[in-house]
């Protein structure tokens, strides 16, 4: 299949001035991936080109579908081409794909009015599909996070670090955290902080600690959503302490193969007992990273989602 991928190769270009050029997510996870699939792959990076250049890509590469991860958002992309494919859709020509990211708290002021441009997309959060059909948008499919085992999975790496965690400290993080420091457990995060990490900073960081934590709630608002790090710390053979979300359950089995808080006070204490029995971590991280293996890499969720696209 000759796929183009439509989103920004870096997220960093154009708001962080004076860092350094870092791929993003859809390079990582996305673009290698399908690459790896056999598939013929361009990537189409919205952080620097925008309307005219995706006419003429379409034209000069002729691809059969248009993969995007368009963000809405002209700090990172001034010149979103999303003119080009709107009507690409209307044409009929190519299929037009996109993947939502933050449905939690972007559906009622982006996704809901955006997903008509696209022949179909797609949502992490299951229980939105009902949202987006109560609107008139049957062309929706489910999609969890998923990532790169080829990068992320196979590190052999001593375990060194007893927490960390890598991400922003919007919303409550930083309160989770400090509570953490406060009860002597310490969490490690990236020189220079989280926004200057890059995903090879953070695979390495997971790679050699102990415990990785994730938190679902969103920085805008107090709601939970999945993210990308409920399958990045497992896929570190690392063991997974995150923060409940709905349907993480039907991903993981707590106690088993990842450990679930609700509260503060819950986070402590499983940290807590996690510390103290190094061999029950060790051994949750190792029946997570085969679930991971099994059901979560890039390749297998991509490789489904490709044959849902198709059927629309």
């Amino acid at each position: 299949m000759k796929i183009t991928v439509v989103a920004p190769k870096s997220i960093s270009r154009h708001d962080q001035i004076g860092t350094s050029f870092r791929y993003d997510f859809s390079f990582w996870n996305f673009y290698l991936p399908l690459i790896s699939l056999r598939h013929n792959v361009n990537f189409f990076d919205t952080s620097y080109y925008g309307n005219d250049d995706l006419k003429k890509h379409i034209e000069t590469k002729k691809p059969d579908l248009l993969f995007c991860m368009m963000t809405g958002d002209s700090t990172v992309c001034p010149d979103e081409p999303w003119e080009t494919i709107h009507n690409e859709t209307q044409k009929g020509r190519l299929i037009t794909f996109n993947w939502f990211c933050d449905d939690v708290w972007r559906f009622e002021d982006f996704s809901s009015e955006v997903c008509n441009k696209f022949h179909t997309c797609s949502t992490p959060e299951k229980r939105y599909i009902e949202k987006y059909k109560e609107i008139g948008y049957n062309n929706i499919l489910y999609a969890n996070w998923h990532c790169n085992e080829d990068l992320y999975s196979g590190i052999v790496a001593n375990k060194v670090i007893p927490f960390s965690f890598v991400g922003h400290q919007g919303g409550d993080r930083a309160f989770f955290i400090n509570k953490m420091h406060d009860a002597g457990l310490g969490v490690h995060g990236t020189p220079g902080g989280p926004r200057q990490a890059s995903f090879e900073d953070m695979f390495a960081v997971y790679s050699v600690s102990f415990v990785g934590l994730n938190f679902t709630k969103c920085s805008r608002i107090p709601e939970r959503q999945m993210k990308a790090r409920i399958f990045e710390i497992p896929a570190c053979k690392t063991a997974l302490l995150t923060e409940h979300v709905e349907g993480i359950e039907e991903l993981f089995i707590p106690d088993k193969e990842i450990v679930v808080f609700d509260t503060w006070e819950d986070m402590i204490a499983k940290a807590r007992y996690l510390q103290k029995n190094p061999n029950v971590t060790m051994k949750i991280a190792e029946n997570g990273h085969k679930r991971f293996l099994k059901e979560h890499t890039s390749k297998k969720r991509l490789r489904k989602l490709l044959k849902e696209i198709k059927s629309i």
